[in-house]
């Protein structure tokens, strides 16, 4: 076949934005390539055809095809989240988001024109195709800003905590998926979880513990290796731990009562050898955690974060509904008795008259306070109104702990400073699925 890929493809892309791959062919009278997309399983490894076959045409004036296969990719790429978190696997404290990043490549065949007849014809055998070279879709987070001075494959590059070169060349993504601070303070009962993409599976949660004495317990393996290449999300809350841990038969040793963690700090590691940045949290006793809304929302850098509003929040329930004006009933002529013959043919009473109401719509919206917070705390979270995918913690649910979506409809970010230093947020959202009621 005279059809040959140029360059070195095999590396990460944003599906959101147009990346080409460009091909060349020897034979002259080549006037189109046929392709397909095909998309690795992330388990089983095994190839698909997700198109039909497409024709790109010869560059006008140029001896080359460039194909832009990333509106194909996007539709495969899908943001992911554990949604409920009582399903959370306790004893690996891994979520594989399997759909988060997607191995691609093309099959190609020349669409050849007859120069005596002028009839254009490739051939329909796919086995016979020529096969591309591997590549990767994401969707990164990453803005047009970062990246308008670099080559799209170099997009990820910026917010790599480490560069790594396994075999392949460059594609040794290892970063956690968020922007937050590098320290934050939670309560005991948050639960928190971190989004991590790598191309390294032999890759594992690695923590440091202190202690309220001061006694440090550094180099804790608290997960399994992620055993897969791409997005995988991981338990760094203190109830994360602690199950994960008491699993192993190791909790106590750890923590007590009298004696309690007080911060830990956690990283990607494997062999001894760290691929991530350390990330710390400080623990405290909050009180009166029920009162509090817990957020998750997608990250800036594509990931799933998660902050604790501990300020005054107030609810409130609004309906809609339709009314109209029932028929008029049947006086009753006799008692209510069921045995009365006059009875059983009353089949109104007088409450039928008047007005009613149906579709009856409801909605519940919240109003969140933060805390007092920093300004580097405050940049993280006006996140949150950028975001797409947001999430109420549901503390209540008996399916375990659940994420329920919601819709910030806050147009702008209101801080209310207390100083220069510190401040507050104050946000409002409506959860995004509403109740109706068509009952006459």
């Amino acid at each position: 076949m005279a059809i040959q890929q140029q360059g070195n493809y095999s590396l990460y892309y944003d599906c959101d934005r147009p990346f080409v791959h460009k091909f060349i062919c020897s034979n002259s009278d080549t006037v189109n390539l046929v392709y397909i997309l095909q998309v690795e399983h992330p388990v089983t490894n095994a190839w698909s055809t997700v198109t039909g076959h497409i024709k790109q045409p010869i560059e006008w004036g140029a001896p080359y095809f460039l194909i832009d296969p990333s509106q194909l990719c996007t539709d495969f790429v899908r943001w992911e989240i554990a949604q409920n978190l009582g399903a959370w696997n306790n004893t690996t404290n891994i979520f594989y988001g399997e759909n988060h990043r997607i191995k691609c490549r093309f099959k190609l065949t020349e669409d050849i024109i007859d120069p005596v007849t002028g009839a254009i014809e490739y051939n329909n055998d796919e086995s016979t195709w020529l096969v591309g070279q591997h590549f990767y879709c994401v969707d990164g987070g990453v803005t047009h800003e970062q990246t308008f001075n670099e080559a799209q494959h170099e997009w990820f590059y910026p917010w790599y905590l480490y560069t790594h070169n396994w075999s392949g060349g460059g594609l040794g993504t290892c970063k956690f998926m968020t922007d937050q601070p590098s320290t934050l303070t939670e309560c005991y009962t948050d639960n928190k979880y971190v989004s991590f993409a790598t191309e390294f599976a032999d890759i594992y949660l690695e923590v440091d513990l202190i202690r309220k004495d001061g006694t440090t317990h550094n180099s804790l393996q608290v997960s399994d290796a992620v055993g897969k290449k791409g997005v995988t999300q991981l338990g760094v809350g203190f109830p994360q731990l602690e199950t994960y841990l008491t699993g192993q038969g190791t909790w106590g040793t750890y923590h007590t009562v009298t004696n309690p963690i007080i911060s830990i700090t956690y990283r990607m590691v494997s062999g001894g050898i760290h691929y991530s940045q350390d990330y710390t949290t400080q623990l405290k006793e909050c009180g009166c955690d029920s009162e509090y809304v817990r957020l998750w929302w997608r990250s800036n850098r594509n990931g799933v974060d998660s902050y604790t509003f501990k300020g005054t929040h107030s609810v409130r329930l609004s309906t809609s509904n339709q009314t109209f004006q029932k028929v008029l009933g049947y006086r009753r002529s006799n008692s209510e008795d069921t045995t009365d013959n006059t009875y059983q043919h009353n089949t109104f009473n007088q409450q039928s008259s008047g007005a009613g109401k149906v579709n009856i719509v409801s909605r519940k919206t919240i109003k969140l306070i933060s805390n007092w917070e920093n300004g580097e705390m405050l940049d993280w979270l006006s996140n949150i109104i950028n975001s797409t995918n947001v999430f109420i913690e549901d503390k209540t649910s008996s399916d375990g702990l659940q994420l329920t979506p919601v819709t910030i409809t806050s147009k702008d970010f209101q801080v209310k400073g207390l100083n220069d230093k510190l401040g507050k947020i104050e946000i409002n959202l409506t959860y995004s699925n509403q109740r109706t009621t068509s009952r006459t």
